[in-house]
């Protein structure tokens, strides 16, 4: 994946061409990262996200979530969940493992962190996450990478020198390719917006 070019309304991948700056989001390769400098720009980064996920096909789609803790994990998490609409807050469910929310799209939040070996394959969790219909946040998801689907968009997050977060995000597959098109479509849009940049 290169550098996003000007493209016509009619693709469904438009990224707006404007310089890039790291707050907006860079693509380097097949990676997108962006410069939250605090936890309530995480927050809108997810609810970004989820604005495109409800824009989209909603095709079912599981989000692994990596990173130290503290780093904005269940932040992102939150904002996701705000910007679905979901009425369950979605707190870190570190003592529950998973949690299911209904709504349009179902929610399942995980939180990997408190796992014991096998617990996973014991619970049935691979097939669960293949066969959910909606959208899966998995925290700690590098605790168990191969029961993920070969097709998810993989978030990285990381403390920085000044206090802020680091967001990387990478697709695996062309689902998740897509939804990372679209998510930082969305971003650098409503990054212009309030720079007074739109275009």
């Amino acid at each position: 994946m290169s550098d996003p070019q000007p493209t016509t309304a009619a693709d469904p991948h438009v990224v707006p061409h404007v310089v890039p700056s790291a707050e907006r989001g860079i693509f380097d390769g097949d990676e997108w990262s962006v410069q939250l400098p605090d936890p309530e720009r995480t927050r809108r980064v997810g609810q970004a996200f989820a604005a495109a996920f409800l824009d989209g096909r909603r095709s079912p789609l599981t989000v692994a979530l990596c990173g130290e803790i503290g780093a904005g994990k269940t932040a992102f998490s939150q904002g996701v969940g705000e910007g679905l609409g979901c009425f369950e807050a979605l707190t870190s469910p570190t003592f529950a493992l998973i949690h299911e929310i209904d709504g349009d799209p179902p929610v399942l939040h995980a939180d990997l962190y408190r796992l014991e070996p096998g617990e996973l394959l014991h619970i049935g969790f691979e097939e669960q996450l293949e066969g959910w219909p909606g959208l899966a946040l998995v925290e700690w998801a590098d605790r168990a990478p191969d029961v993920l689907p070969l097709d998810h968009l993989e978030l990285r997050l990381d403390l920085t020198p000044d206090g802020g977060r680091r967001l990387r995000a990478r697709g695996r597959g062309p689902r998740s390719d897509a939804a990372l098109f679209a998510w930082a479509a969305r971003w650098m849009e409503a990054v212009d917006r309030s720079m007074g940049g739109a275009r």
